[in-house]
């Protein structure tokens, strides 16, 4: 899958998210800001591995490309990870709760924002692992970091013999 095809995939489900939690909360902007902040924008931190290889020269192809994984034989990405949602949906328990507790039963405004927020994470995550080949424990960060971000760890067998494979006819 092109990776213009990817990105438009994580912008519906976000648009979709967005449009459950406007719907829940009748916070539209908010709600639709942190479903695109976790959907979508979550990818900027594909820039701390782009880093790693190449240093911090630019070039867009190269980025596009993701080969700076293989370059790395890491794979670091800090926010694509199951670990964020779960303190998220506990932040967002426990705030629900709270708000419940009050006298004017008034909800909390960043309620919206940190629902959205997490199933923005969670549907990238989510369509990441199927679309990229990942093994699904590789969205743990923990995982990553008990294997050392090693790239062979994370992905199916089949897709890193794959990517040896490429690498070894260029």
């Amino acid at each position: 899958m092109s990776l213009f095809l990817h990105e438009i995939v994580h912008l519906l489900l976000s648009l979709m998210i967005g449009v459950f939690v406007w719907d829940k909360f009748k916070k539209p902007f908010s709600a639709f800001f942190a479903a695109l902040l976790g959907g979508v924008l979550i990818d900027f931190d594909h820039l701390y591995d782009y880093f790693v290889a190449f240093g911090f020269s630019f070039d867009l192809n190269s980025f596009l490309s993701g080969n700076y994984f293989e370059i790395n034989n890491k794979i670091i990405v800090p926010f694509h990870a199951w670990e964020w949602v779960f303190l998220l949906l506990i932040l967002y328990l426990f705030l629900s709760l709270k708000s419940k507790s009050r006298i004017r039963n008034k909800k909390l405004f960043v309620l919206p924002i940190i629902l959205a927020l997490a199933l923005g994470i969670s549907s990238h995550l989510i369509f990441d692992t199927i679309a990229n080949h990942m093994l699904p424990q590789s969205y743990f960060l923990t995982y990553r970091i008990m294997n050392r971000y090693t790239v062979q760890k994370m992905v199916t067998l089949g897709h890193y013999e794959k990517v040896l494979k490429e690498g070894e006819s260029k």
